[in-house]
């Protein structure tokens, strides 16, 4: 049992395709479960904004999928925060871009800094 969390940290990714990055949000709950969800990434001042479809089958379960532009993510950790329902929810997860590496949905929903490593 995964308590209060509307997605599953584990199970959920985000992969880099070509010019595009999805982000899969494993086994959402409501309100995350309802239709026209969307998924925003923000990082400062920055924020943007994807529809989300909720996808289920292929035997990997639901999954709600978000597709950014990869050029507009530069170098940094992003929030994400999930429209639908008439809610808006923080998944309990974040967005880390660094360069052409992998990119890492990190679990939490708070940025972490240098000062938090070193204290």
């Amino acid at each position: 049992m995964r308590g209060a969390t509307p997605v599953s940290p584990v199970n959920s990714y985000a992969v880099r395709l070509g010019d595009r990055v999805d982000v899969v949000l494993a086994d959402p709950v409501a309100p995350l479960d309802a239709g026209r969800a969307s998924v925003v990434l923000r990082r400062g001042d920055q924020r943007m904004r994807a529809a989300a479809s909720l996808v289920d089958g292929g035997g990997r379960g639901r999954r709600l999928v978000a597709t950014f532009a990869a050029g507009d993510l530069t170098d940094g950790q992003y929030l994400l925060l999930v429209r639908g329902g008439g809610s808006r929810v923080k998944p309990g997860v974040r967005l880390l871009v660094q360069g052409d590496l992998p990119l890492v949905l990190r679990w939490g929903d708070r940025v972490s800094t240098v000062e938090d490593r070193v204290s």
